[in-house]
């Protein structure tokens, strides 16, 4: 047999072929014969090759072989059933040995798998040397993977409902308890298969390691290189996070422009990085005048960076995990992504529930790993007003959108207009100082002559406490129209904070009413005082 010749079961037997022969009775043309109902027991009675691509097989090996350590991990991340997804038992054996080196962190290529299998006395049982190199010689390159990986799963999967169904139609036939729980056991053995389906494979948990080997100066792990000097490396996970309409997809397309051309922004420097943005929101149109307008402001030639524009608004099927999946697919080079906006890729999820928002984060995570690229995304706040808020808790939803991020951004309003405070929250890098930005159209610059502690305060109004309201009252009381007045007056406050402010006071004690006032005026107590309070 050749090397890549397929298996002889891919015939069917002869007498399965006579039996095809002999139904291929001649019918008269005047009358058509109603459509005949094939029974499955006799489908299966066939004796059918199961669903398979030897071709595909072909086409991971070869690429495992030409790029081990990227390939075998995309493998490993995106295969449940390890070996067994194969077909073709020479390629499981082949599979089998490939992840035993991957794991022992041996060396792989041709001469290493081809002595490996030579001792263990499996060479020739998986073709020998010339069906290794014809592998390798059958893809172009191992940027396929993804495609041939996503053949040899589809295959399995189609072999794993045969055999489950198989399965069911034996069980079905010798049952003789309660339909329901049958039906309830089939139902489980399909999902199962389901979750298969879209479960990524087993996670590549590194074995403990003693502290005293570990920090020894040869097992030091290689440092991730920079993309922002002193605030993100490649496969870091950035949240930036800013109210509603406050310019956060420009920040953010202004920096992966900065990126891309290696410029500097708002003070870091950057390091020239492949960059991705990923549109979710804004139409095409838009999208493009945004752009255009970055580079021109920016004074950056489109033609001397390398960034690539992922318009996907219009999508009805977005989530996180086809996205994931159509990344895995593409021959996408980035080290910096950007994803605009997070909630367009939430899918079912809920933003304020914990466990779901940590699990689109976890894909994030692998598609940063797998990638080794920088992803940042934009997040909203909350609603009401954030300055009396710490940063890491100004975002929308649940608490682990800020938490899980390797470096946290967040764009608070300045009491300045169109001012905006920069906070940065880093886990691996020192901390950097808040400063304050501009807003000027369309561009963000930076200001450190504005005090970053001067956020913008609810509704505009100066903050006041018990005390200064209380200073509006002279010693012979006002009357709630007058104090109404008076409080707008001076500390701009609305009716309904005043009769709130006026009302805490009075259960406090802190006021009271002056006896014998008509209409009613309040005074403070001579708890607020030094002065005795004049009766009138």
């Amino acid at each position: 047999m050749t090397p890549f010749s397929a298996p002889a079961t891919d015939e069917a037997p002869p007498e399965i072929a006579d039996a095809y022969a002999e139904s291929a009775v001649s019918i008269p043309l005047l009358k058509k014969p109603a459509p005949k109902r094939v029974d499955s027991v006799d489908l299966l009675k066939l004796d059918r090759v199961p669903p398979h691509s030897i071709e595909a097989e072909q086409g991971v090996l070869g690429c495992v072989l030409l790029s081990p350590t990227e390939c075998l991990g995309l493998c490993l991340e995106k295969v449940k059933a390890g070996a067994k997804v194969f077909y073709d038992l020479r390629h499981q054996t082949l599979f089998e040995h490939l992840v035993l080196m991957y794991d022992a962190k041996q060396p792989i290529d041709l001469i290493t798998v081809q002595q490996r299998l030579k001792d263990a006395n499996q060479l020739e049982g998986v073709g020998g040397l010339a069906y290794l190199s014809g592998l390798m010689d059958a893809v172009p390159s191992a940027a396929n993977l993804a495609y041939y990986l996503d053949i040899v799963r589809e295959k399995h999967v189609l072999r794993r409902m045969l055999q489950t169904c198989t399965q069911v139609l034996g069980r079905v036939h010798e049952h003789e308890g309660k339909v329901d729980a049958l039906l309830d056991e089939v139902t489980h053995d399909i999902l199962r298969i389901g979750q298969e389906r879209v479960t990524t494979g087993r996670g590549r948990w590194p074995k403990p390691i003693s502290a005293a080997d570990w920090i020894k100066p040869e097992n030091k792990p290689a440092v991730r290189p920079e993309i922002i000097t002193g605030l993100l490396r490649r496969g870091d996970k950035l949240v930036l996070g800013g109210g509603s309409k406050s310019c956060k997809t420009w920040f953010a397309a202004s920096l992966a422009i900065s990126i891309a051309a290696g410029k500097p922004f708002l003070g870091f420097r950057t390091v020239k990085t492949p960059a991705l943005f990923i549109n979710l929101e804004l139409p095409d149109d838009v999208m493009w005048d945004r752009m255009a307008r970055l580079f021109l402001e920016n004074q950056i030639n489109p033609a001397d960076c390398d960034i690539q524009i992922w318009n996907l608004r219009g999508n009805r099927d977005l989530s996180i995990e086809k996205l994931d999946a159509q990344l895995s697919a593409s021959a996408i080079k980035a080290g910096f992504i950007v994803l605009d906006p997070l909630y367009k890729l939430l899918g079912d999820r809920s933003e304020n529930d914990a466990a779901e928002m940590t699990s689109l984060f976890q894909i994030i995570e692998g598609i940063a790993h797998r990638m080794q690229a920088a992803v940042l995304i934009p997040a909203h706040y909350s609603k009401g007003n954030q300055s009396e808020k710490s940063a890491i808790d100004r975002i929308s939803g649940s608490g682990a959108i800020a938490r899980d991020a390797d470096a946290l951004i967040t764009m608070t309003t300045h009491e300045e207009e169109d001012a905006f405070t920069m906070d940065f929250t880093l886990r691996a890098y020192a901390p950097v100082p808040s400063f304050a930005v501009r807003w000027e159209y369309p561009l963000f610059t930076r200001d450190d002559n504005l005090d970053p502690e001067k956020l913008k305060l609810k509704s505009g109004r100066p903050k006041f406490d018990s005390e200064q309201f209380l200073s509006l009252f002279p010693d012979h009381g006002l009357t709630t129209s007058d104090l109404i007045d008076a409080a707008k007056a001076r500390f701009k406050l609305s009716r309904t904070s005043c009769y709130r402010m006026q009302k805490e006071l009075l259960e406090d004690g802190k006021l009271s009413v002056v006896p014998g006032s008509n209409p009613t005026r309040y005074s403070k107590t001579r708890k607020s005082t030094l002065e005795p309070i004049t009766d009138f």
